[in-house]
């Protein structure tokens, strides 16, 4: 599961990682759930962090609204979204 959401972030969210947490969660579409919540967690970690910039709670909280937002609609993996 690691490698998927090392391949995700690193495509800047171009590869998506849910056919690899499919398989590791079988029908289970919570546990599903849970990796790409985790993974939208880590990113938005991952990119405050990136060279050193201070950011604040606000600056997550701000990534982590959009990441979840639940009028977010469309496939962003589509290529007319790429």
């Amino acid at each position: 599961v690691y490698s998927a959401y090392r391949r995700w972030a690193d495509s800047f969210g171009l590869e998506s990682p849910l056919a690899e947490y499919r398989a590791a969660a079988g029908d289970d579409a919570a546990e599903v759930l849970a990796w790409e919540g985790a993974s939208k967690f880590a990113v938005a970690g991952e990119g405050l962090a990136v060279c050193d910039l201070s950011s604040s709670q606000l600056d997550l909280d701000a990534l982590l609204r959009t990441a979840f937002d639940a009028r977010r609609r469309g496939d962003v993996y589509s290529a007319e979204n790429r």
